[in-house]
């Protein structure tokens, strides 16, 4: 069990970004980009990795 869970199972969907650092990037690009990922793996089932 874990963490309360019924199944010993555990899924994970991650979004992935990733950006060459130069001055004008603000961080807010690259939350942005990773969160967006996020929500397309979220949106194509269990146990995705969208990069």
């Amino acid at each position: 069990m874990i963490a309360g869970l019924p199944a010993a199972v555990l899924t994970v969907s991650l979004g992935v970004a990733s950006v060459i650092p130069v001055i004008e990037t603000e961080p807010a690009t690259l939350v942005n980009a990773a969160e967006e990922t996020l929500y397309q793996a979220k949106r194509k089932g269990r146990d995705r990795v969208v990069a």
